[in-house]
């Protein structure tokens, strides 16, 4: 069983619905932009898909900022769908590493037995 992601944890709309998670550049330069969630240890894996408008890399961390996993994204290419374990990690967070438009989508969780 699974649950959608974004719509468990996601109550605002700042480049964000039930759907889809966007991370806008804003302007030339290197850029790290990430955004936080916290997971209450409940998880064992998550499903997501992602792209970017550029090429950058895709960082999901853990607890205490440990790699969970690391992805090379070429800009513009077809979407690709990943599987991460989680090791009942409380705090998930998804990171790019420059100014392109990227977007995580599809993401979901097991469910909590």
């Amino acid at each position: 069983k699974r649950q959608n992601f974004f719509g468990v944890f996601l109550q605002f709309h700042i480049g964000v619905d039930n759907h889809w998670l966007a991370f806008y550049g804003g302007g030339a330069g290197f850029r790290i932009r990430s955004v936080s969630f916290n997971l209450q240890g409940k998880h064992d894996t998550l499903t997501f898909s992602y792209y970017a408008d550029g090429d950058t890399t895709l960082t999901v961390l853990g607890d205490n900022d440990a790699v969970l996993g690391q992805y090379s994204v070429t800009g513009a290419a077809v979407a690709k769908t990943v599987t991460i374990p989680l090791f009942k990690t409380n705090e998930l967070k998804f990171q790019f590493n420059n100014g392109s438009v990227a977007r995580i989508f599809n993401a979901y969780l097991d469910v909590q037995s």
